[in-house]
């Protein structure tokens, strides 16, 4: 490939310097690959060249540059993802349409729009349905389906101690039953010698 001149490596500093990924300076000049913008724009080749040299990690951290559609693992648009969010349901507390039936329609996997509805992506949306759960409803009803497994979960971590503490003793008494093991002859001359 050919080595641009310098006022190019110049610009493509300047762009990255901007905000612009690699990747977009490279489409504005197709005659050059990825890898050559990047080692020239962090001046590992063509140092003298001038314009602003990238810092390596100048991704690392929240970069506002790579949000939303902007990111390279965007699934779905920005105008996708306020669809999905605004989907609430005010007067019945809950989405209209569920994550899976979201992610046919947008070709996605549920896990996308779940991501999505619970705030881990998308974050500078700011939506104030990001985080919403539906409210459970019939805190009596659950109360009692809550307290039932939870004397027999108390049952049967009884009956287990009991197990575990029968196991125990059975194990004690035949310590005490077994012979003492005979120390080697080799052990006995090896104290023997020391002594």
């Amino acid at each position: 490939m050919p080595r641009p001149d310098d006022a190019t490596i110049r610009k493509w500093r300047e762009l990255a310097e901007e905000g612009y990924l690699y990747a977009e300076i490279q489409r504005m000049y197709p005659e050059y690959s990825v890898d050559q913008v990047r080692h020239y724009c962090l001046g590992h080749t063509g140092r003298s060249a001038g314009g602003p040299i990238q810092r390596v990690d100048r991704w690392y951290g929240s970069n506002v540059w790579l949000r939303g559609s902007n990111s390279p693992h965007a699934q779905i648009t920005e105008k996708q993802a306020l669809r999905v969010l605004n989907d609430w349901d005010e007067k019945r507390d809950r989405w209209k349409k569920s994550g899976a039936e979201w992610a046919r329609i947008l070709g996605v996997s549920p896990s996308t729009i779940y991501m999505l509805r619970r705030g881990e992506t998308w974050k500078h949306l700011n939506h104030p349905n990001q985080g919403r759960k539906p409210k459970k409803k019939g805190k009596a009803a659950s109360a009692k389906k809550k307290a039932a497994p939870a004397k027999k979960k108390s049952a049967a971590k009884k009956k287990s101690a009991a197990k575990k503490a029968a196991a125990k003793k059975k194990s004690a008494a035949k310590k005490k039953a077994a012979p003492a093991r005979k120390k080697s002859a080799a052990r006995k001359g090896a104290r023997a010698k020391k002594k």
